[in-house]
């Protein structure tokens, strides 16, 4: 693997790093010491010495290198292990003329004159490369391909040990990665800093200024950022009408010709033939002139480590991705800046990364080793708007029932790595909602390991032992059917161990996608950790595909790769991710050669956003058509389109008059306590309620006809309101109400105490706009919320719905709550609560709002 610009091909964004003077420096991980490396010799020859420790990985490497006058490579040898602990032994000489280099994953020759990046690379080269390209005074071409040209971006003064002064200088450079990397050096052209947050490499005794710097570095290239945003989107005033397209239909697996979508602000309002989809009037026109079009993508396991990487998914087609793990401040400013326009990128969706510590911890600032510890982590992601919590191998096992209790009380998945000393299994008995990586699910049947899933063996076992597991045996049929029972979701990310168990060394594999700068594209040949001759019966492709495409088991396409978008094409491309094989045909969609993706303005963003949105304000979510279900996230059946593409039948066929649910949380466990015991209370005080109930058969207790000053009465009951008069603005401006400038109002509220069996028949609200409920207390076995399609009041005859019917065309429709679950819908819709068969009392609190 290059170790030039920041690749998340395993989940950490490595070093994008600059030279060094003869002299030490260190390695940072998220701001803590992992390594070392240390440069001797003149500035024509160097030898350097490098390492760094990520959870038990991290290359150590001896290179030798030779400059000439131009500060072009003459000579070099690199030995040691990679990253992943294969051994390296690369060279490159230049003899007569002629270049010759020879690395584990590429062979050649060429005519001398480029610059000669190391496969296994060190900060020292990158460095060199500036120092080179300074002398260039202009691009440079690159050896085995490509070019690289350099820009420099500003001066500045840093303080280091004892009081001393340094001024270093920012360069970033162009042409070797997917995005530009930068290099600081300093006034004589030695390497002081190169890196990011994540990691680092900056001289010994100043790693304070890291810090600093990256914050400069980032700044300096967000101008950039900011000015290619401006250039290259635009926001239509109207609706925009795609014409003439060759359009991708999942549900039959082939390209329809001659098809128009219908696009306004974030939504697709149609899709059908060209010749039955009306131009609306003032819209603007684009023919996509028989060119493929694509919903679209979401890439589910990603680690966005700088800007530039929205630029990537969004022109590889990807515009919704789950970020599995990254420097939280970082992540939620990139995600705002996305989300406002000012850079270009894809929605973010958030999962807050936590580890225990120790030799092997992951590289977050969040490490916890007590379960005080994890119930605020979990909080404090949760306060933030993430979507999930993704737990680390270094984790204590005895923590994971509490981050899955803390984490679920606050709405939020779990899923992760399997921590060290249990196997998935166990995991998943304790309350894991989701499993990272197919590696971890294959560890399951090697208990033996189970101890060490923090260390490299969580990689060496599958290699050396899975190619042998019978996928037909009873252990693993068993454990695949508590996947099922569970509903337990797979995140294989197989774009990254693909090449992992089966590349042959110089041997294009794992997935590469093109076309990637030149010398990136020896990742894909560089033989991963698979023995020569070996890859094909590895634990590789084959094997992960059977076990991670079971029947019934949800596969999420996400690819954690080095090729931001590009990798997650190569993944659905060998049929991974929802919904089963659907993802094969993208090669024949996107891919056809010479087709491209059909891009007009801003609008090539939106593919992939749910109509109606996902009810972000008020941390709630809106259920519509096209919205998601926390597990329901998938490469194509997250986007309004392919849900509109799958129910073709030649016809222009629209989902008209949504009926909406919003589910949310109210985020407060401690409230949800203090209600219970005021509902309780309540129930046991007032008489006339009591009364009330018992005359009308309700069984239990409601305050419905007996108190009118709930929220005055009780402070608990106040807080609740406030919150819920955030939900209900949020749900209202989701539906699209215009108030005129006025909020919605509370009209009336009441308790309800249910006991066991309990129900409430079929109704609606009269003379209200919003109603819903809170729930307080939902034993097991209490029941659902029933919502009834509204049109079977209307004398129409209709026949029943198959099963497999999507939800917005059942009759029916059951919302599960859970303590703390707000659920609200505009008032005409007619609901019911069904007879309970738990042992204690349901309690929720009801109210209606009006303008």
């Amino acid at each position: 693997m290059r170790i030039i610009g920041w690749s998340i091909a395993l989940g950490l964004a490595l070093l994008a790093a600059g030279s060094a003077e003869a002299g030490d420096y260190t390695v940072l991980t998220t701001g803590r010491p992992s390594g070392a490396m240390t440069v001797t010799g003149d500035g024509a020859e160097r030898s350097v010495v490098y390492s760094f420790n990520d959870r038990g990985r991290g290359p150590e490497l001896k290179e030798s290198y030779r400059t000439d006058a131009r500060g072009m490579v003459e000579a070099a040898t690199v030995k040691g292990v990679d990253y992943l602990k294969a051994p390296v032994d690369e060279s490159f000489a230049i003899e007569s003329g002629q270049a010759r280099w020879s690395s584990q994953a590429d062979q050649g020759s060429a005519a001398a004159g480029g610059f000669y990046l190391t496969y296994q690379s060190t900060p020292e080269d990158s460095a060199a490369l500036v120092r080179a390209l300074i002398k260039a005074n202009g691009p440079m071409p690159l050896l085995p391909g490509g070019s690289a040209k350099l820009r420099k971006l500003l001066d500045r003064e840093v303080s280091g040990p004892d009081g001393a002064k340094e001024i270093v200088s920012l360069y970033a450079v162009d042409g070797v990665g997917m995005t530009p990397f930068p290099v600081w050096l300093d006034d004589r052209q030695e390497l002081f800093f190169g890196g990011s947050t994540w990691s680092g490499t900056v001289r010994k005794g100043w790693e304070e200024a890291a810090a600093g710097l990256v914050t400069a570095q980032d700044e300096a290239f967000k101008a950039d950022e900011i000015a290619a945003a401006r250039r290259l989107t635009r926001r239509p005033a109207g609706a925009v009408v795609i014409r003439n397209a060759n359009l991708f239909d999942p549900k039959a697996k082939a390209m329809r010709p001659g098809m128009s979508v219908v696009v306004r602000g974030n939504r697709i309002e149609a899709v059908g033939p060209d010749r039955l989809i009306g131009i609306p009037q003032g819209a603007e026109t684009v023919d996509a002139k028989g060119r493929a079009l694509l919903p679209g993508l979401w890439d589910m396991h990603v680690h966005i480590a700088d800007n530039n990487e929205g630029l990537l998914q969004l022109a590889a087609g990807v515009t919704s991705v789950r970020d599995m793990g990254n420097d939280m401040d970082e992540l939620m400013n990139r995600r705002k800046r996305f989300a406002s326009g000012e850079l270009v990128g894809p929605r973010i969706f958030m999962a807050g990364f936590v580890d225990g510590p120790g030799p092997l911890a992951a590289p977050t600032k969040v490490l916890v080793s007590t379960p005080e510890e994890m119930i605020a982590a979990v909080n404090k992601y949760a306060d933030n708007g993430y979507e999930q919590i993704k737990l680390y191998s270094s984790l204590k096992p005895e923590l994971v029932p509490v981050a899955v209790k803390a984490a679920h009380a606050r709405g939020l998945r779990v899923s992760g790595h399997i921590p060290a000393g249990l196997t998935a299994g166990k995991a998943v008995d304790l309350g894991f909602d989701e499993i990272q990586h197919v590696n971890f699910l294959l560890l399951n049947f090697y208990p033996d390991v189970a101890g060490e899933t923090a260390s490299m063996k969580r990689f060496t076992t599958i290699g050396e032992r899975a190619s042998s597991l019978d996928l037909g045996s009873a252990e693993v049929k068993a454990f695949i059917a508590k996947l099922k029972a569970k509903d337990i979701v797979i995140d294989p990310t197989v774009a990254t161990f693909e090449g992992m168990f089966t590349a042959e060394p110089r041997v294009e594999g794992g997935g590469a996608a093109r076309p990637i700068p030149a010398v990136l594209q020896e990742d894909g040949r560089d033989g991963g950790t698979a023995p020569p001759g070996r890859g094909a019966d590895g634990a590789g492709d084959g094997r992960v595909r059977r076990l991670s495409a079971r029947p019934g088991v949800r596969a999420l396409a996400g690819c954690g790769g080095a090729e931001p978008g590009h990798s997650l094409r190569g993944h659905i491309g060998r049929g991974f991710g929802q919904p089963s094989r659907q993802g094969a045909w993208l090669d024949r969609a996107g891919e056809a050669r010479g087709s491209g993706l059909v891009r007009g303005g801003s609008f090539e963003g939106h593919f992939g956003a749910p109509a109606g949105g996902l009810g972000d304000e008020g941390r709630g979510r809106v259920r519509s058509r096209s919205a998601l279900r926390a597990g329901e996230y998938s490469a194509l059946a997250a986007s309004p389109l392919f849900r509109t593409c799958a129910s073709w039948t030649g016809m222009a066929v629209r989902s008209l008059f949504a009926t909406r649910l919003y589910e949310g949380e109210l985020g407060d466990p401690g409230l949800v306590e203090e209600l219970e015991e005021s509902c309780l209370a309540l129930a046991e005080e007032d008489e006339a309620g009591r009364r009330w109930s018992k005359a009308h058969g309700y069984r239990g207790y409601t305050s419905y006809a007996s108190l009118n000053d709930l929220p005055v009465r009780d402070p608990s009951v106040g807080a609740l309101v406030r919150l819920l008069n955030r939900h209900v603005a949020a749900f209202a401006a989701d539906a699209a109400m215009e108030l005129g400038g006025r909020r919605l109002k509370l009209d009336s509220l009441w308790v309800n105490v249910l006991k066991p069996g309990g129900s409430h028949s079929g109704h609606i609200h009269p003379h209200s706009v919003v109603s819903g409920t809170v729930y307080v207390a939902v034993p097991p076995g209490s029941g659902a919320l029933k919502l009834e399609d509204p049109r079977l009041p209307m004398l129409m005859a209709a026949p029943p719905r198959r099963e497999d019917a999507p939800e917005e065309l059942r009759t029916f429709v059951y919302a599960e709550p859970k303590p703390g679950s707000v659920f609200l819908w505009e008032s005409w819709l007619r609901h019911e609560v069904v007879p309970g068969t738990g042992r204690g009392d349901r309690i929720s609190i009801s109210f209606n709002y009006r303008l």
